[in-house]
């Protein structure tokens, strides 16, 4: 163990909290886009943890209002004035908040330190024993998954996650304030600053090109993170860049026949879930119970296994409670059962998370699939355009909507016309998409062309969401168990 590292555990042992002696300034703090999951996440944990919390948003969202509940002072918009009102001594902003923001400019003015969500949590999780779950793809349910898992075995952790989920009460909370779960974004290149005691590493494939300008900026961002992880690396084996990423430091993998790590043996699907044979290092661990279906959800779960062990949970309470699982909010979500129609909303906007999505439905639906799809961000489109149609092999009638823009501007080749365009000169096996030209016209054209028999898929991480909740009140149900 480092010098350094040691001097962190010295500090937790310490009982360090809100005083500032963690590497986080004290005194009250600010967040500025507090509506945002993870801010709203950081948020209600350092609250938790005893900083007094105010923050603000442009609008009024679901995150802020639920801050609202736990007691933070929540601001509409953005001003200078929310600085006289709260009189914080620092600012946590969103990296979805531009620089020119007035509370940012006058934080500036006064002196008041201004550190970025990723900085801020990076810096939190430093002095804890802590786990951070990064990747492209699965950190949210990994890292719902490890918390949890966590949790039943009697260690109680803090989480702090991107997404909400039936197992927690909100996406960020404290139980003990010495040890924390947290999902770690790659996307403002802010994962680079972690050094958690244990890293889990799900896949590494090029992502985010509004911040990476090439694939060897986006691993070296990942690689700064595992090469200053404290203990033990869990990555899965599958994924050769995320392999090729923990070599020379010390891990352990996991993946499907996985002898030398976390494996699952025997893997089948069932009604009801997946059914696998668990060996941790070689030793049989026996057989796990999983209620939810799909490789990549075996392997999500073998992540969080691994991270719970190494963290010190009995491998038996752990297999114990895999039966109790669920995925998180807007991951292969049933949102609405009625006239024979099932709905699905799923967070998907990467090719690799589509494709996923599309051959686990395929796999739940005897009769048609339709889809409703729309892009996230135009350089994510522009990027990856070529490789989406493929990914929709299996889909009987597909919808795009305009691309959810997430704050970018528009970008010539990365509009959903542009998308269509890759549909048309694919080859793929996959039908010509219809183009919509909003949410409301892609509701009105699925009411048109859903019949009995049909799974519906809502997909993409903008607000089509809201297709999701209009099928639901048109069918009579939410369809959750």
């Amino acid at each position: 163990m480092s010098k350094r590292a040691v001097d962190i555990t010295a500090g937790v042992e310490a009982g360090v909290n809100a005083s500032g002696g963690e590497g986080l300034p004290s005194g009250p703090v600010h967040f500025v886009g507090a509506g945002g999951v993870g801010m709203a996440a950081l948020a209600a944990v350092m609250r938790g943890c005893g900083w007094s919390v105010s923050g603000c948003d442009s609008g009024r969202t679901r995150f802020g209002a639920w801050l609202e509940g736990l007691g933070v002072s929540m601001a509409r918009g953005h001003g200078g004035a929310h600085l006289d009102a709260e009189h914080p001594a620092w600012v946590i902003r969103s990296a979805a908040v531009p620089a020119g923001t007035p509370e940012l400019e006058e934080a500036l003015r006064r002196g008041l330190p201004v550190l970025r969500r990723g900085e801020a949590l990076a810096r939190f999780l430093a002095a804890r024993r802590s786990v951070a779950v990064a990747g492209t793809h699965g950190k949210t349910t990994t890292s719902t998954f490890a918390a949890a898992l966590m949790r039943a075995a009697g260690l109680r952790p803090s989480w702090c996650l991107g997404g909400d989920s039936a197992l927690f009460d909100g996406v960020g909370g404290v139980d003990d304030p010495s040890l924390v779960v947290a999902e770690a974004d790659e996307s403002d290149g802010t994962l680079a600053l972690y050094a958690p005691e244990v890293t889990v590493l799900t896949n590494v494939e090029f992502d985010h090109m509004e911040h990476f300008d090439s694939v060897a900026a986006f691993e070296g961002c990942f690689r700064s993170c595992i090469e200053q992880t404290r203990r033990m690396v869990v990555y899965c084996r599958h994924d050769a860049r995320a392999a090729a990423l923990a070599r020379g430091v010390r891990s352990i993998p996991y993946g499907l026949e996985c002898g030398d790590g976390v494996g699952a043996f025997e893997v089948s699907e069932t009604a009801g879930g997946s059914v696998f044979r668990l060996r941790i290092r070689g030793s049989d661990a026996g057989l796990c119970r999983l209620p939810v279906t799909g490789v990549h959800n075996v392997l999500n779960v073998l992540g969080a296994v691994g991270a719970a062990v190494e963290m010190g949970a009995d491998v038996g309470r752990v297999v114990a409670a895999l039966p109790l699982l669920s995925l998180p909010k807007r991951r292969f979500e049933r949102v609405a059962v009625g006239r024979g129609i099932t709905v699905i909303s799923d967070y998907a906007h990467h090719p690799t998370e589509v494709a996923a999505l599309v051959r686990m439905a395929r796999s739940h639906a005897a009769g048609r699939l339709i889809g409703v799809f729309q892009p996230h961000r135009y350089t994510r489109t522009l990027a990856l355009g070529p490789d989406f149609p493929a990914a929709f092999a299996g889909i009987s009638e597909l919808c795009l909507a305009p691309v959810y823009a997430a704050s970018e501007a528009p970008l010539p080749g990365g509009t959903s016309e542009d998308l269509l365009k890759h549909f048309g000169s694919s080859g793929a096996s996959v039908p010509l998409p219809v183009l919509c030209v909003s949410l409301e016209e892609a509701w009105a054209w699925l009411r048109a062309r859903w019949r009995a028999g049909d799974t519906v898929l809502v997909i993409g991480a903008g607000d089509v969401e809201k297709i999701g909740a209009w099928a639901a009140g048109e069918l009579g149900g939410t369809g959750r168990d």
